[in-house]
């Protein structure tokens, strides 16, 4: 299963390894199908081990993440009187630009990270029941962050320029209490050669884990990979000249076509010989098709012998989770949980750092942000 997971995982590996042009206005999803050609699987791998990895030292990229979420949880708890209730939700919109220069030490290193948003969080808790029937909580506290969060790496200092408010209205039996933060500095603290050498070693250790770096056609050699991607949701890839684009595009209804030949090609290869039988089968798909209310993931690359050229991801959904537990001795609990979420995310290589603030001497040097405390 080690070996499944590295497919995947080499198909997104690219995402901190990225030397991209800026993105087009134009769809980037829409290709011209007379360039459409087959690869196999090892072709495609071998796409990815063939990328310069020493991109992640000779550029300046920039990532903008772009986005909305929403969640809500409702828990039910009964002791064996009457029900007990809570209630919350999550529910935000942000937007996050970041740049990074890993092609210097710290006398020269450089990063600007930029997050502005709001997010609202609203629970309620001991709910019952009155004679109505309706819920009735005795205590609930709402909680809204709003703001923005500017933070620099430059030379041997980091500033943050940080304006953003809080505000916390908490109620219990009737008796409220609000609590007001505000946030508005310029701060400053100095960077030890030490300090960035661990920030970046943390970094590479992560990228190097999480996206196979290093990963070869030998991994799978044990593996028929030709087998699994056909049994995965579409794979499509066309070549231009020296170029290609990987588009990995599906749906909720995708995902439950493709199941079933996914996990029986798991099994035989994986599972010892045991194959799903088809009602136990038939319940995953109805699981997956009562939890998933919708679901889409759009996913494009392009490779030109040996550097990333462009690279999207577009990624929505909307799940609902229900579970109810009876317990022997007489207590039982129910959970509902909503999740959605809709994200954009793009990568690219500027080539030059972005402007600065021409303030950074107004900065007030500390040995710890207070925000962080």
């Amino acid at each position: 299963m080690k070996k499944i997971f590295s497919l995947f995982v080499i198909l997104f590996m690219a995402i901190m390894l990225v030397a991209c042009n800026r993105p087009s206005e134009e769809d980037p999803f829409k290709i011209d199908e007379s360039t459409a050609v087959e690869l196999s699987a090892s072709e495609i791998i071998d796409l990815f081990s063939e990328i310069d990895q020493n991109q992640i030292y000779n550029d300046i990229f920039k990532i903008v993440v772009e986005g909305s979420f929403f969640q809500e949880e409702l828990q039910r708890y009964n002791f064996g009187e009457e029900d007990e209730y809570s209630h919350s939700t999550l529910e935000g919109e942000l937007e996050v630009e970041l740049f990074f220069d890993m092609t210097e030490m710290v006398e020269d290193a450089f990063a600007s990270f930029k997050i502005s948003g709001q997010f609202f969080e609203d629970r309620k808790y001991d709910g019952a029941k009155d004679d109505e029937g309706i819920i009735v909580y005795d205590q609930t506290e709402t909680t809204t962050v709003e703001g923005s969060l500017e933070a620099f790496l430059i030379d041997t200092y980091a500033y943050f320029n940080i304006d953003a408010k809080a505000t916390s209205d908490y109620s219990y039996e009737d008796e409220p209490s609000i609590d007001e933060q505000k946030a508005k500095q310029k701060l400053m603290q100095a960077l030890t050669q030490e300090m960035y050498e661990e920030v970046l070693r943390d970094q590479l250790s992560l990228i190097s884990g999480m996206f196979g770096i290093g990963i070869d056609i030998d991994d799978f050699e044990d593996v028929d990979l030709d087998t699994i991607i056909e049994a995965l949701p579409s794979i499509r890839a066309y070549k231009d000249g020296n170029k290609y684009t990987l588009v990995i595009e599906f749906t909720k209804q995708t995902l439950l076509d493709s199941f079933e030949d996914f996990i029986v090609e798991m099994a035989e290869i994986f599972g010892d010989g045991y194959v799903p039988e088809q009602s136990e089968i038939d319940d995953m798909i109805d699981q997956i098709n009562e939890a998933i209310k919708d679901f889409e993931f759009k996913y494009l690359i392009v490779i030109e012998e040996g550097r990333i050229l462009n690279m999207v991801i577009d990624i929505k959904g909307d799940f609902a989770y229900e579970q109810e537990i009876e317990y022997n001795w007489g207590y039982s609990e129910y959970r509902q949980l909503t999740v959605k979420f809709d994200f954009k995310i793009e990568i690219s290589s500027v080539g030059t750092r972005p402007s600065i603030p021409t303030d950074l001497d107004e900065y007030e040097e500390v040995e710890i942000p207070t925000f962080l405390n």
